[in-house]
Parts: C-alpha cells; structure tokens; sequence
C-alpha cells in the first residue's frame, strides 16, 4: 500500500503513540513535604500569624501599609487566609512580590518560594485540618 514504511512519503514504522506520563504523588508524601516546607520557613522565624484587615471595599493602600508597618513591604510575602473575604484577596493581587493563597490550597513550592509566610487566623484553622 502507499501508506508502507517503505515507500517515499509513507508512514512512520514505529510512530509516536499517544500516552499518559502524568503520575499523582501519594497524599501522605504530599503532606510531609508541606510539614517540612512550613517547618523550615519557621525555623528561620519566617512564619506569623496576623489578624486580617477588615475591608469593606477592595483598598490596595490599606494592605500596602499593613505590610509597611510588618517591615515587609518589597520581601517575598505569601499570605494564606480561608478564602471568604473577597475585597481582602482583591487588595492583595496587586502589590509586587505579594502572593495570596487559600490555606487549604498551599503547597510545598509556594512556602519555599516565598521568605515569609503570614498567616491569618482562619487560615491557621484550614491549615491545621489539612494536616489531620
């Protein structure tokens, strides 16, 4: 046939086939490596627990100033807090180096990448169910 491997223009003897590569890290593997990434930064004194702002409208400045008076502002900050405060996460995206995360959603990359790790309460609370 003119598909033959042999012909000129014919097709591939042993072609690529499609396969799956992906694999899933085990879950207790996974959450050893999130205790040893959190437990390194708080070794290095790294990791606070605050008391988030309370915003009634999405205000940049107002978490600028917060990270100022933390000495903060222009570090590598990561802030994990429980996700319900909508304006709280709007403030945050814009600010340089500042990365924001619901709790339950951190991972190893993220707390290595980032010099401090702040912390708000409800956070703490959606942190410490991860690690059940």
């Amino acid at each position: 046939s003119i598909r033959s491997p042999l012909w000129k223009g014919g097709g591939v003897t042993f072609g690529p086939k499609p396969r799956d590569y992906s694999y899933s890290i085990p879950t207790k593997l996974k959450r050893l490596a999130l205790y040893s990434a959190f437990s390194h930064r708080a070794s290095q004194g790294n990791v606070f627990v605050i008391e988030k702002p309370e915003l009634e409208e999405p205000k940049t400045r107002v978490i600028a100033d917060f990270l100022k008076g933390l000495g903060l502002y222009g570090e590598k900050v990561l802030i994990l807090h429980d996700g319900k405060d909508k304006n709280f996460y709007k403030s945050c995206r814009n600010i340089k180096n500042l990365s924001v995360l619901e709790a339950y959603k951190s991972n190893p990359y993220d707390v290595l990448r980032h010099k401090y790790i702040l912390i708000t309460r409800d956070g703490l609370e959606q942190l410490q169910e991860v690690f059940q």
